[in-house]
């Protein structure tokens, strides 16, 4: 009975000793993968704003490519995308304090531009064609007007802003 359990002991020491965590350089470290296919890529069109007739933002353009976005007046370089899937109605009832409960339920991809770490916008995703933001208390539709994203028609009067810092050279 005594050798039955010094080998169940034994037998213990040697698992928990091949299955410890071991030592791990920065190198070996996990991270999160980049998203090189976004769900919402290409160029949409602000088509309306519920509940307000006049606004900036209509006709205004929003172009999504893998590591670039336009919003229209401003271009980032070098953004990220963060996907996520949530149920709409919660989304936009604790985000926004926008009732939808019409659309209880329904999940959809919200699809978050970063700069930089930054926040830019957040796009709800409703299906291929059509994408919504919800900003300074609005609520924009976006219409896919192309998949297409050749930002060299819209780089004349646009503010460039790269996501990493550029230092200037000194001559």
């Amino acid at each position: 009975m005594r050798k039955r359990f010094l080998v169940v002991i034994m037998i213990f020491v040697i698992i928990a000793n091949f299955t410890s965590c071991s030592n791990f350089s920065s190198s070996q470290k996990v991270k999160a993968p980049k998203n090189k296919i976004i769900p919402i890529r290409g160029t949409y069109k602000v088509e309306g704003v519920d509940n307000y007739k006049k606004d900036d933002m209509i006709e205004r353009s929003f172009v999504f490519k893998e590591d670039e976005f336009w919003d229209g007046v401003d271009r980032f370089i070098g953004v990220n995308y963060k996907i996520k899937i949530v149920d709409m109605s919660e989304y936009l009832l604790n985000g926004y304090k926008i009732d939808n409960s019409v659309n209880k339920g329904k999940e959809v991809q919200v699809v978050s531009v970063l700069s930089n770490g930054n926040f830019i916008y957040d796009f709800i995703k409703i299906n291929d064609d059509l994408i919504m933001l919800v900003y300074n208390k609005k609520v924009y539709k976006l219409k896919k007007i192309t998949d297409e994203y050749d930002m060299s028609f819209w780089r004349r009067n646009i503010n460039i802003l790269p996501s990493k810092k550029v230092h200037p050279i000194k001559i």
